[in-house]
């Protein structure tokens, strides 16, 4: 029995990954779009996946019982933080694995050695909160 739960939790881990991995692409290449106005499908992986998104819902449901009868604006700060973290660790991997930068945050300001910024640290907090009370229940809710 316990061989089953292990296989089961890894497959539904593996099923959020490339779901939310997918749906941070979409989110990503529309938001890049409407700032370009023209279609703009920038991917670091070159493909239909951003795997920082990805990991970072993994994260965030992670901290997620951290988070139970916390303030929201506590919520948002851990939230923000994790966030930040996975962008973080997602560049400098990114770039051991790759020789190359994924995304590059060097001129923006309160810059993490360019893997992050203030800017995209105070995103993924509200991006945590969204994807934490919105987002993922209506994932679990339909297909899980």
């Amino acid at each position: 029995m316990q061989k089953d739960k292990i296989l089961t939790t890894f497959w539904r881990l593996t099923a959020y990954l490339t779901l939310y991995s997918f749906l941070g692409w979409i989110m990503d290449t529309v938001y890049r779009s409407a700032l370009a106005g023209i279609f703009v499908s920038e991917s670091s992986m070159d493909t239909v996946l951003a795997p920082v998104y990805g990991f970072g819902a993994l994260a965030f449901l992670l901290i997620k019982p951290v988070l139970k009868n916390k303030h929201p604006l506590t919520q948002w700060v851990l939230l923000a933080l994790t966030g930040g973290a996975v962008e973080y660790v997602g560049g400098v991997v990114g770039m051991m694995y790759t020789g190359r930068r994924l995304w590059d945050y060097s001129d923006a300001f309160l810059n993490i050695h360019g893997h992050t910024d203030l800017y995209h640290i105070i995103v993924w907090g509200f991006l945590g909160l969204l994807f934490l009370k919105v987002i993922h229940p209506a994932i679990e809710k339909r297909f899980f």
